[in-house]
């Protein structure tokens, strides 16, 4: 009887045992369920944060490299144009280099024409002043040899001929007056005279024209 009792005993011990047991063993595996239950969220959760992240990384890298490929385009556009500016301006500077040149040369050209002619000319001007000393020498020679062949100086005869030239002046000029006092008495003379003062004053016919200075004409 005590042995059934003890055995009963033994046995609801055992069986609470067993309970407490499986109970444990179910609240182990209720709990190791939630921690799975909330690593998995938990990792679903880094999961989605990821791809939240990874996405908003790869917007923000298109993002970037969309502006740095604006940007490298614009930069582009601007070299190309900076360079076309300083092709251009190159190509003036070549045309002005070239211009230059050309008007060096033309001034070198007119400067090396210029000095020929000036050598030209004093060339001409030397031999010009030989020409006239030769010229100057050979009159020279020949007047004296005229004055030593006339037996007298070129002043001499200059005097000479002067004081011929006036005496005959004179003697023309004595001539006239003689002319004019031999035929100051003609009535020809008179009369034409008197004909030339008449058309005179038929010319002059101005109010202030009186008898008194018409009298010495009849």
């Amino acid at each position: 009887m005590v042995i059934a009792l003890l055995a009963g005993v033994a046995v609801a011990v055992i069986a609470a045992l067993l309970a407490r047991r499986a109970a444990a063993a179910e609240a182990a595996r209720a709990a190791r369920r939630a921690v799975d239950e909330a690593t998995a969220e938990s990792a679903a959760s880094r999961e989605a944060a990821r791809l939240e992240a990874a996405a908003h990384g790869r917007a923000m890298e298109t993002a970037a490299r969309a502006e740095v490929l604006e940007a490298r385009t614009a930069a582009d556009e601007a070299l190309g144009r900076a360079e076309a500016a300083v092709e251009r301006r190159g190509d003036a500077l070549a045309r002005a280099e070239a211009e230059l040149t050309a008007q060096g040369d033309a001034l070198d050209q007119r400067d090396a024409q210029v000095a020929a002619g000036q050598r030209e000319l004093q060339s001409r001007r030397d031999r010009a002043q030989g020409i006239e000393r030769d010229a100057e020498r050979k009159g020279a020679g020949a007047r004296s040899e005229l004055e030593t062949r006339a037996g007298i100086t070129a002043s001499e005869l200059i005097v000479q001929l002067a004081k011929a030239w006036v005496d005959d002046a004179r003697a023309r000029a004595a001539a006239a007056v003689r002319a004019v006092d031999a035929t100051a008495a003609d009535p020809a003379h008179e009369r034409e005279a008197r004909r030339v003062m008449e058309i005179s004053a038929a010319r002059y016919q101005y109010h202030y024209l009186t008898e008194r200075s018409m009298s010495p004409l009849m």
